[in-house]
């Protein structure tokens, strides 16, 4: 759906690429947030891509969310979930899974185990800030399958909803988050500009995971995040010719601050952290026995 060029245009805040990090034992990953000079965009406080690449068959162990909600998304590869509430879920080739932590909770990952897990593995994994309000809700934890994304076919482009609302999409994107958020697949397969409505009220930015991208009249490369501007639409350009581009759309409303982070939590004070660490370690967040899996 286009829209009116009357509506302004999302401009470039501030860029800059994605840092290595270790993950487990052997497995490197692509650091998006937070950034240097901006901790959140939108709800959004933590960012990891992750691949493409073989399908690595490793075990992350159990540990510790507090505080947050955590979304893993998955464009190609097999995830397994097992946390201490007794829940356990697999997240397949374009789905997802995610948790509330609230007041905390321990889970363990296992990717590429199966005889039907895919050759390579692909991956975004995401922390949101919870509201205040919220920070010591009861934790929960839900998969969703690949069919359960809602997609659509723009100006060809090809483009999935996996959190949130769109006036692209008819129906809302499945991984259902306590913050007004919202998290869009975006992959362009032609030089033609697609145009995409914005909340400028909100805060977004945009991840390129593969390709390269014009925004703004900036040409950005995969790895490349843009925080954009509050406006009310945004215009993407696949500039490379030869190949296809695929980015993130993310955003919402603003976090809350302060955000305090405290290894895999981030509350509002220090207090809370400093409370959550103490639970962790006197076993209240549960335990996991048998851990890996």
């Amino acid at each position: 759906m286009s829209i009116s060029e009357k509506q302004d245009q999302a401009g470039v805040k501030l860029a800059w690429k994605a840092h290595s990090a270790r993950l487990g034992p052997s497995m490197t990953v692509q650091r998006v947030l937070p950034g240097s000079q901006i901790e959140a965009v939108g709800p959004f406080v933590f960012f990891d891509h992750v691949g493409p690449m073989p399908t690595p068959r490793q075990n992350l162990a159990a540990h510790p969310h507090a505080g947050i909600e955590v979304i893993t998304y998955l464009m190609e590869g097999c995830n397994e979930h097992r946390d201490s509430l007794g829940h356990r879920g697999t997240a397949l080739s374009g789905g997802a899974q995610w948790l509330t932590a609230g007041r905390g909770m321990l889970h363990a990952e296992r990717i590429g185990f199966g005889d039907n897990a895919p050759a390579n593995f692909h991956a975004v994994q995401l922390w949101t800030r919870l509201p205040k309000a919220l920070e010591d809700c009861a934790p929960s934890y839900r998969a969703v399958p690949p069919t359960a994304v809602p997609e659509t076919t723009q100006a060809n482009a090809f483009l999935r909803l996996v959190a949130g609302t769109h006036p692209l999409f008819d129906a809302p994107g499945p991984v259902e988050l306590q913050t007004k958020a919202l998290l869009m697949d975006i992959s362009l397969t032609s030089g033609t500009p697609i145009d995409v409505a914005l909340d400028s009220a909100q805060e977004f930015g945009i991840y390129v995971l593969s390709g390269e991208l014009s925004v703004a009249g900036g040409n950005f490369a995969a790895g490349s995040f843009i925080a954009l501007t509050a406006a009310s639409q945004l215009t993407l350009l696949k500039t490379q010719a030869e190949a296809a581009a695929q980015c993130l759309l993310l955003g919402g409303a603003p976090a809350e601050r302060p955000l305090v982070y405290a290894g895999s939590f981030v509350f509002s004070s220090q207090h809370k952290a400093d409370a959550a660490t103490r639970a962790f370690y006197a076993g209240d967040m549960g335990c996991m026995d048998g851990v890996p899996f």
